[in-house]
């Protein structure tokens, strides 16, 4: 029998109680529990939250930011500990958000892990769906004006197990189609 490695990474996390940066469990829940406090004095809940234009707004915010710098000293990590570390539905988006909170680089290996707990059932299609959405046009477009880097064509090949259903997309993706695409779209104004 094969043992996936995020299982292995999360007894080998929850056993040494603490995270490799030094960031421990306990201020990832603080920054989680704060972030939580100002959605429910705003009165927004998982609903809200779950449409990304919402969400797109309030990862600005300071506490926000605050959340997601705690996560990214050890966003893999974290990834791994998430059934232990977000108690909701709400704290899971906030945690799944964070691979939209940074460059393209940061956004294509937090894809990755996701990817990889999404074929592992550890998060729902739903909430894999929202981590990847953005209306950031960098984000939107990375995946197709980097096809030939063996980053995304990595991330790609995973998103064919995780996302079969969208197999068209992955290899217009890999063969540069999206990409002749997205140059005709700038060309008629459709990207700034």
């Amino acid at each position: 029998m094969k043992i996936n490695r995020i299982a292995i990474l999360v007894v080998t996390i929850l056993s040494a109680g603490a995270f490799a940066s030094g960031v421990t469990p306990g201020q990832v829940r603080q920054a989680l529990t704060e972030a939580g406090s100002l959605c429910a004095s705003n009165r927004w809940d998982y609903w809200t939250m779950d449409e990304a234009m919402n969400f797109e707004w309030f990862r600005t915010n300071a506490v926000y930011c605050s959340l997601s710098s705690v996560i990214s000293n050890d966003w893999e990590d974290v990834l791994a500990s998430l059934p232990t570390i977000a108690t909701n539905n709400l704290e899971r988006l906030l945690v799944l958000g964070v691979g939209k909170q940074y460059d393209e680089d940061f956004y294509i290996d937090y894809m990755e892990a996701l990817s990889d707990m999404k074929t592992n059932n550890l998060i729902s299609a739903k909430e894999f769906a929202w981590a990847r959405a953005s209306t950031r046009y960098d984000l939107m477009s990375c995946l197709a004006r980097r096809y030939q880097e063996p980053k995304v064509i990595g991330l790609v090949n995973k998103y064919k197990t995780s996302i079969p259903s969208q197999t068209n997309l992955w290899n217009s993706i890999l063969s540069g189609a999206a990409y002749t695409n997205y140059l005709e779209e700038i060309e008629i104004g459709l990207w700034q």
